[in-house]
């Protein structure tokens, strides 16, 4: 039996669904092409709203975790700056939910 770690599968998932829009665009068969192309925004869409709602949860996550202790808060920073790291995108819905607030908040507040 394959054990295939969460990183893997979610790394692939995504590789795949990339994959599919790459050569949505290039299928000769104009009907093809076509609802290939829109099955390919949809589940770009998909992961985008997904993604989203990870950044959101995290965020979620800390504001409560100001009220609980600082290893939860820790834990979820380290959440944060691992999703973010590598992602632009990731880093851009961060922002624009407010996140350097939230962050900022809970790094106060368990300065100790």
């Amino acid at each position: 039996m394959c054990i295939v770690s969460s990183e893997d599968r979610a790394q692939s998932a995504l590789r795949a669904v990339a994959q599919f829009a790459n050569v949505a665009g290039q299928v000769q068969h104009e009907e093809l092409r076509t609802a290939s192309l829109q099955v390919a925004h949809e589940a770009l869409a998909q992961c985008e709203a997904h993604g989203q709602r990870c950044v959101q949860f995290l965020l979620e996550a800390l504001q409560k975790s100001t009220k609980a202790s600082a290893s939860a808060a820790e834990d979820v920073i380290w959440m944060v700056y691992k999703v973010a790291r590598r992602s632009d995108t990731a880093k851009a819905w961060i922002l624009q939910a407010g996140g350097v607030s939230v962050l900022k908040a809970a790094l106060l507040c368990h300065a100790n």
